[in-house]
């Protein structure tokens, strides 16, 4: 159409619609479409299913705009979007396959869930599952993500490559909130905010526990300690003589005070003192080290090299969680 186009109502396999203005649909206007639909207002504005009335189904999107709302009451596929913005409501689940908006972007699965594919933004990106969970292989670009869901990344993990990073979790499994992959544009953990979690939420390497504190970085902490240590396990061999002895699992507790700064020769004038050591922590630790050192070995050869690099860093990320909570069970 050589003007703006209003839409009273369609009902099509596939659908195409090239506008020279802005692309509208009246108030109460039923659009059903079982396949793809291609979209295209140029740099004008579209603007579908707003209205109270109107009743908006599409089996797939391709959509190019200037500022693009569309308001979907089923499940929406978004094939490809390219525009000056966008705001999609879905009344199921979301799946974002290819968008790009050199403005912000805002996606919402009202009542399911969300599937990220490749979302790229000029701006700010916000993802809003709070009925439903955030999974996908893609890649999230931007300046700003915030993110509101049960939880993310617990099947696939999505990759956050934007400069900073709000998060907001309600559910957790298996002890996690939220497991993503951190892009080259999130360079600083201080960057990353966590407004609520239940569970664990780890970002690449980074981890934040279940009140959104920062935790040290696994491979930092376990550096950290290396440098005087030389490895965890050199740390627990030196309580071997503790577990040698008969009398320890018939105590309650065994405690020890361990001076970081006389004994280890670690940097800082803090020192733990009476660190009371459950033995059913201890031994898991103990357990999650002879894992580790199995998998060095290579002992079990049905495993890929990418399958054991990321159960080693799952067992390095329990190791760290049961240290944690070693150090504070005496607080």
């Amino acid at each position: 159409e050589d003007s703006a186009t209003d839409i009273a109502g369609a009902s099509a396999t596939t659908l195409n619609i090239t506008s020279a203005g802005a692309i509208t649909d009246s108030s109460g206007a039923t659009i059903a479409v079982t396949g793809l639909a291609t979209i295209n207002a140029g740099s004008n504005a579209i603007t579908l299913g707003d209205n109270g009335g109107d009743t908006t189904n599409f089996g797939s999107l391709n959509v190019t705009g200037g500022a693009v709302t569309v308001t979907e009451d089923s499940a929406t596929d978004l094939a490809s979007v390219n525009s000056a913005s966008l705001n999609v409501t879905s009344a199921g689940t979301l799946t974002a396959t290819n968008v790009t908006s050199t403005g912000d972007i805002t996606l919402t699965a009202s009542t399911g869930d969300m599937v990220i594919g490749t979302i790229t933004g000029g701006n700010d990106v916000t993802l809003n599952a709070t009925s439903g969970t955030i999974d996908g292989s893609g890649t999230v670009s931007g300046n700003l993500a915030t993110i509101n869901t049960q939880t993310i990344g617990l099947t696939t993990e999505p990759t956050m490559n934007v400069n900073s990073l709000t998060l907001t979790f309600t559910d957790m499994s298996g002890g996690f909130s939220g497991k993503m992959l951190s892009g080259a544009a999130l360079v600083n953990k201080a960057n990353v905010t966590i407004v609520s979690t239940p569970g664990t939420v780890r970002i690449g390497s980074w981890l934040f526990d279940g009140s959104g504190q920062d935790v040290q970085d696994v491979t930092q902490e376990f550096s950290s300690y290396s440098s005087q240590t030389s490895t965890l396990t050199d740390m627990l061999s030196a309580l071997e003589p503790v577990l040698a002895d008969p009398d320890f699992f018939n105590e309650e507790t065994v405690s020890i005070n361990i001076d970081i700064e006389g004994e280890l020769g670690m940097p800082g004038d803090e020192e733990i003192a009476n660190m009371s050591l459950e033995k059913e922590i201890l031994l898991q630790i103990i357990d999650l080290k002879e894992k580790l050192e199995s998998l060095d070995r290579g002992d079990d050869v049905s495993m890929s090299s990418e399958q054991v690099e990321q159960l080693k860093r799952d067992i390095e990320e329990d190791i760290a969680k049961l240290m944690k909570k070693l150090a504070a069970s005496n607080k």
